[in-house]
């Protein structure tokens, strides 16, 4: 939510404030002395969000950059790294920056057994728990939801798209970590902002909230954990893909992890739609779906029009 709102304020007036409570090694808001604090209460929200912002990108930056010692690479894991946008400022003074796609306290477990393990590749997370077909089917009877069972879902799921509904996806393992990368998410066009706006007000989400694109090419990450700056054909095609100030959280999809994915992408481009949005599939409040039977409440219940379950394609009752 700072990140989200930072980009809408002015971050003048409460810069000296954060950089007299947040220093290098501490942070005292008792330092900001009474009559900053009394400036605090009554300011915006939205330029309280950019002075603090601005001040953990400048803090963080400086000790990364005085404590690297020449190396060009940098690894980072962490709950304070969930902030693409301090991700993206970091970028832009190193070579290569790559954040462990579950960077909160979740992935300290994989963190210790990388450590025992050595060498360890990781890719992308998806190492969550997958279901059959069977239970996929008993959760869309149970719920009773009109389905058919296809051999290329993407294919119906890509058109529900293009032609301005809100769509689900649910395939394979889950992801570990705090974003849906393909496998536990909802897609819809990235040029029409009436969509998203409803999208919004379907999930109980805030609409300062950026959504992120998801495309094959360009810059960006796998893991959507860094912004870029958007590039002409990002901004000018895809306007809800980009947030106010430029910049975007681009997922770029790798076709050895997700193949139908990466192929329902390149149709998209082929008709016209260089991304799609990729958000979570699930209502504020409530964690990503995980179970067939959690997908299909969460579809009713955000009133989505179309969800690809497996080799299934749902459809809304009319």
């Amino acid at each position: 939510k700072v990140m989200g709102l930072a980009a809408t304020g002015d971050p003048a007036p409460l810069t000296p404030f954060f950089e007299r409570i947040i220093n290098m090694g501490r942070c005292d808001p008792r330092l900001g002395g009474f009559l900053g604090r009394q400036q605090l209460k009554m300011s915006r929200r939205e330029d309280v969000a950019a002075a603090l912002q601005g001040r953990v990108e400048d803090v963080v930056t400086r000790f990364l950059l005085a404590s690297r010692a020449g190396r060009a690479n940098l690894a980072l894991a962490g709950g304070l790294f969930a902030n693409v946008s301090l991700n993206g400022a970091l970028a832009r003074h190193f070579d290569r920056v790559e954040v462990f796609p579950h960077m909160g306290d979740g992935g300290l477990c994989v963190g210790a057994a990388a450590s025992v393990a050595g060498d360890v590749s990781i890719g992308l997370p998806f190492w969550g728990p997958s279901y059959s077909e069977a239970e996929m089917e008993a959760a869309l009877q149970d719920a009773g939801l009109r389905y058919q069972r296809d051999e290329a879902p993407e294919r119906h799921l890509l058109d529900a798209i293009e032609g301005g509904r809100l769509t689900a996806r649910f395939v394979g393992r889950s992801e570990f970590g705090p974003r849906a990368l393909g496998h536990r998410s909802i897609f819809l066009r990235a040029d029409r902002p009436a969509l998203a706006d409803l999208l919004n007000e379907l999930l109980g989400r805030d609409d300062f909230m950026p959504f992120a694109p998801i495309r094959r090419t360009g810059a960006g990450s796998s893991t959507m954990t860094v912004v870029v700056d958007a590039d002409d054909e990002l901004r000018r095609a895809c306007p809800t893909a980009v947030h106010c100030d430029g910049t975007a959280r681009t997922q770029l999809v790798d076709r050895h992890q997700d193949a139908e994915l990466w192929a329902m992408l390149g149709e998209a481009e082929s008709r016209g739609l260089p991304a799609l949005i990729n958000t979570s599939f699930n209502r504020h409040g409530e964690p990503i779906v995980e179970t067939p039977a959690h997908a299909c409440a969460t579809f009713i219940a955000a009133e989505l029009d179309v969800m690809q379950l497996g080799p299934y394609v749902v459809r809304k009752a009319a």
